[in-house]
């Protein structure tokens, strides 16, 4: 694992960090040094990883994970530093940092969208303006604990299993409006939660700090926040991003978890992008968006409408749709765009194609008994220069199905046995092939 950064004397240098099985089945993490760089392109990061490896006398042959950043010079295909190591050692399969892709996948939508990015950008203004002085604070928590609930922004019975009224329905209990994270886009949705939960409330609380304000910039400020928040446009896009964003929550959370189950990550992620795909369509819009940003217009006495339009626009989205309607412009211009680029982000960052990589996670006691057998053919065909028996694989699976089952029968908890504990259970005299695969899989797991 290497990144690379710029220290406080201005000079590139590089950390790397090596994952580890030892001897007694101990997996070990350690930082092995910083390496200068001259340069940071390609050849020479590469060059610079190879050359620390041999300084540390280790063997590339026992190379089995790369785990890097997204740039294009670490992730580079075809002449990136994980390709360039790849050609010297094949197995040494590539990564991403899960939860970092993520974030990139959320970070890139928000900017995707004209109306979408102008919400993240006035929400972080206004988060840290009533956030940004003692007496501003004192006025917000005057305000947020007695807001009152707007009934339709939680849903209904139907609506129950819907992400963004949960959070909505969560946010209540919030006396704080919290300030957006400059790094940890996923965070959002909780800053958004409140905002929406407590609408009125805010604008209320910028009322106040219009009206008590000594200050003129600080009048000034909230005088322009009010009307902001009173823009239809406003109203409908935070809306659009939060019932969105918070389907990518629960995968945040669980990407973050220091005992991440990387095969429920997978699984997770590629049931995200069936849940947002899912949203796509005029009767998700009607019902999760427009009537929710209705509901939020009704109770703060505005109108919704839509931005002037003309036949030809360079500035603004102007897509054509059927209607000449209201809700049909944030439907086409705004929805199905932001939608639609966070679904091809998703599918670029989280592709089905890396399932195999994943595969051996299988064998953990867990999962064990619902593994198939095209997933047996699967795992052999793809670790089989690795496997210490290979041609005896399928004869061991049926002893450690045997084994775990029995375990099972004695123990509940086996059904929960974290890889560290597997690796303990699989005595390499009696299951090499799946000793090895523990092995493999505590050493890469960081970086899957």
């Amino acid at each position: 694992m290497a990144d690379e950064c710029t220290d406080v004397a201005n000079l590139e240098q590089m950390a790397v960090c090596i994952r580890f099985v030892d001897v007694k089945s101990i997996v070990n993490e350690d930082f092995i040094g910083f390496v200068p760089l001259d340069k940071v392109d390609a050849a020479s990061i590469s060059t610079a990883l190879l050359k620390i490896m041999e300084d540390c006398k280790l063997d590339l042959r026992n190379l089995r994970g790369q785990g890097y950043d997204g740039a294009s010079v670490m992730s580079g295909l075809k002449s990136g530093v994980s390709a360039r190591i790849k050609e010297l050692q094949p197995r040494a399969e590539y990564h991403h940092c899960r939860a970092h892709a993520l974030n990139l996948v959320i970070s890139s939508s928000c900017r995707s969208v004209d109306m979408i990015r102008t919400v993240f950008d006035d929400v972080n203004q206004l988060t840290w303006f009533l956030g940004g002085s003692p007496k501003r604070t004192a006025i917000l928590k005057r305000h947020l604990p007695d807001a009152k609930q707007v009934d339709y922004l939680v849903g209904d019975t139907d609506d129950e299993k819907v992400e963004s009224n949960i959070n909505i329905a969560n946010a209540f209990s919030k006396s704080l409006l919290p300030k957006l994270c400059e790094t940890r886009w996923s965070a959002r949705v909780d800053t958004l939660s409140v905002i929406l939960a407590k609408y009125k409330a805010v604008l209320a609380s910028l009322e106040d700090v219009r009206k008590e304000s000594t200050a003129t910039e600080a009048r000034t400020k909230a005088t322009a926040f009010i009307h902001m928040m009173e823009k239809s446009t406003f109203v409908v896009a935070i809306v659009i991003a939060h019932h969105i964003l918070s389907y990518t929550k629960p995968l945040s959370l669980a990407l973050q978890n220091a005992k991440c189950d990387v095969f429920k990550a997978f699984t997770g992620a590629q049931t995200c992008k069936k849940v947002v795909a899912a949203q796509r369509s005029d009767e998700v819009f009607n019902r999760c968006i427009w009537m929710k940003a209705a509901a939020i217009a009704e109770s703060i006495d505005i109108e919704l409408g839509k931005p002037r339009t003309v036949g030809r626009m360079r500035h603004r989205a102007n897509a054509a749709f059927s209607d000449d309607s209201v809700h049909g412009y944030y439907r086409v211009n705004a929805y199905f765009p932001f939608v639609d680029h966070c679904l091809n982000e998703l599918n670029e960052r989280f592709p089905e194609q890396t399932r195999p990589s994943f595969l051996a996670f299988q064998l953990l006691p867990c999962r064990l008994q619902n593994i198939t057998e095209e997933e047996i053919a699967d795992i052999q065909v793809r670790y089989e220069e690795d496997m210490p028996d290979s041609p005896g694989f399928v004869r061991e699976l049926e002893r450690w199905k045997m084994f775990c089952s029995g375990l099972q029968n004695r123990d509940k908890d086996t059904g929960n046995q974290s890889l560290e504990t597997t690796i303990q259970l699989a005595d390499p005299n009696y299951y090499p092939n799946d000793f090895m695969f523990m092995q493999y899989l505590e050493c890469c797991s960081q970086c899957l």
